[in-house]
């Protein structure tokens, strides 16, 4: 009952706001000075998209084929579409096959990064809600390319996912750019490599590994041998984001019982600096709250909830939490004011399915 209760909170918490751009799929016609003909790129808008919101959206670029990427994008928006998920939502975009028309002073790698640096990132970043920090990814002989990417261009790529690369497909010459690339910049970025079942790719996988190892304390590499080839794909996505966005939950509050807000507000200036845009400290303040209750440190935990109903007047849902952790410290007397003001919010709010929730707990009292 308190697991389907828990579900039932974080799916009324998962409000979407109204927006003049829809959400799906968007193809994209940029004109390019390198190109005779524009470029088609596909990006993918989450729901909810708001391009007035305060924290913008990572751009996740990714190399997934036709086959890979209506998976990939439903992945991505169950693991994003509550709070508490393992990553938040992103915009994402298709990195385009470029037909050159010409031959320019740049080889096929070379301009494709320059196209995507100089023309795609910056077309979306100037129309969507788009923060600066960008992720890759890839899988199988694609994964390739987003790894070559990442390594060779460390200003305009954080993050990395890169699983089941296609290693013993490149040469020599690739694999020494890229391992000397990694170790030089590899510092302060996050990088999440698996090594699917294919047996050729294990000594290159290990070489990697080994030779980047001290180059970064935020890089994974994750062995996935032992799993079909093709179930890698979903599952060292999951792992990756658990990875990549495991900062952006805190887990240990015990850290923060002296510190209180002000040490989880100070928490999250630290994830400013890491990321680039602010993340929304709301989640672990609640976090912070609950564990005050916990301890049965009632004014504490209340302490809390207030400065959330503060700093969110129009959510009704902290007001409700609020009352119910009262409720549970065996308060009904404060907890009662509190859910009658969450009901008329939720009233207010046309929102039937709260207005129920909360009338049944009145009603119990």
């Amino acid at each position: 009952m308190k697991i389907i209760l828990a579900i039932f909170l974080c799916l009324l918490c998962n409000i979407t706001y109204a927006s003049t751009i829809q959400s799906g799929l968007k193809v994209l016609s940029i004109k390019s000075a390198h190109l005779s003909k524009p470029i088609e790129v596909e990006i993918y808008i989450p729901n909810g998209y708001d391009e007035k919101r305060v924290t913008p959206y990572p751009l996740l670029a990714t190399s997934a084929g036709d086959s890979r990427i209506a998976m990939l994008q439903s992945q991505i928006d169950w693991l994003s579409h509550v709070d508490f998920g393992p990553m938040p939502k992103v915009v994402m975009v298709r990195i385009p096959n470029i037909e050159r028309s010409d031959k320019a002073n740049y080889s096929d790698d070379e301009l494709l990064a320059t196209i995507l640096h100089t023309e795609v990132y910056p077309y979306i970043r100037a129309n969507f809600n788009v923060a600066f920090f960008t992720l890759i990814e890839g899988f199988s002989t694609a994964a390739n390319k987003a790894l070559a990417l990442f390594a060779n261009y460390p200003q305009h790529y954080q993050g990395a996912i890169i699983i089941s690369p296609a290693l013993e497909l490149a040469d020599t010459v690739w694999h020494d750019k890229i391992n000397q690339s990694l170790k030089q910049n590899l510092a302060n970025r996050a990088l999440y490599l698996s090594l699917g079942n294919f047996a050729g790719n294990r000594l290159y996988f290990t070489a990697l590994k080994k030779y980047v190892s001290s180059a970064s304390n935020h890089s994974v590499f994750e062995d996935l041998s032992q799993k079909n080839y093709l179930s890698t794909a979903v599952l060292g996505f999951n792992n990756a984001v658990e990875h990549l966005f495991a900062d952006l939950q805190i887990v240990n509050f015990e850290l923060f019982a002296q510190s209180g807000i002000k040490g989880v507000l100070g928490y999250h200036e630290q994830l400013l600096k890491k990321y680039g845009y602010p993340h929304s400290p709301n989640n672990n303040l609640e976090g912070l709250a609950d564990h005050y209750f916990t301890h049965q440190q009632v004014d504490k935990g209340s302490q809390v909830f207030t400065y959330l109903i503060k700093s969110n007047p129009e959510n009704a849902i902290y007001r409700l939490r609020h009352g119910q952790a009262l409720l549970k410290a065996s308060k009904p007397g404060d907890a009662k004011p509190i859910l009658n003001k969450a009901l008329l919010m939720a009233k207010k709010q046309q929102n039937q399915e709260l207005i129920n929730y909360i009338s049944e707990l009145l009603n119990s009292l």
